[in-house]
């Protein structure tokens, strides 16, 4: 009651309150303070940081605080696969590729594939996007390990053939696999990487 009347009147004591007391019921004074009424993110923030609500913490920065890099320092020091899985779906939100899959590599994440594939495959080549490739590489490969899908293989060969990893490629496509190899070699072959596109025909 104390809390919620500060709430109301008395915003400059919420913090005080929500830091010295402990015998409150915090998702629902977080609910109360987090009206856009009220406005006290920071507030409900420190609430779900002392009650380890990790996950509620992380979407008060990103929904209400709309702080991504602190967002990020928190899942860094936190360290909980729920917060860098939530934290790398955001980042695909905003069409931070790169980001995302380092998050997801985190805590081995492969549930968002489809949409981390499409967004590398919609973004134009160019010299910045050759840079992604080694790390599209990696999380290709973590994501294989949980799941055997085409596009998995389809992606992460075309991805060895833009890098030029030929022996790499050579020795993936004698293992098992289910790589497209008509429709690779295509997309190679129109990338003009001719050598890469030999190996798949």
């Amino acid at each position: 009651l104390l809390i919620i009347t500060a709430i109301k009147s008395d915003k400059g004591r919420v913090m005080d309150y929500i830091n010295r007391l402990d015998n409150y019921d915090a998702p629902e004074i977080a609910k109360i303070a987090s009206d856009p009424k009220y406005g006290l993110y920071e507030e409900v923030l420190t609430i779900y940081k002392k009650q380890g609500m990790h996950t509620e913490a992380l979407d008060v920065l990103i929904e209400n605080i709309g702080d991504l890099e602190r967002a990020e320092d928190y899942a860094e020091r936190v360290n909980q696969n729920d917060v860098w899985s939530k934290l790398g779906g955001t980042y695909l939100n905003n069409m931070k590729v790169t980001n995302a899959m380092e998050a997801f590599m985190k805590c081995k994440d492969h549930t968002y594939y489809m949409r981390v594939i499409g967004l590398m495959e919609s973004e134009p080549e160019s010299e910045e996007k050759d840079f992604k490739y080694p790390l599209f590489i990696k999380y290709l490969l973590m994501c294989r390990e949980a799941t055997k899908d085409v596009n998995i293989d389809n992606a992460l060969t075309f991805s060895y053939a833009k890098l030029d990893k030929l022996t790499e490629l050579e020795n993936f496509l004698s293992g098992t696999n289910s790589t497209d190899s008509q429709k690779v070699g295509d997309r190679c072959f129109a990338a003009k990487k001719y050598e890469a596109a030999k190996r798949f025909y």
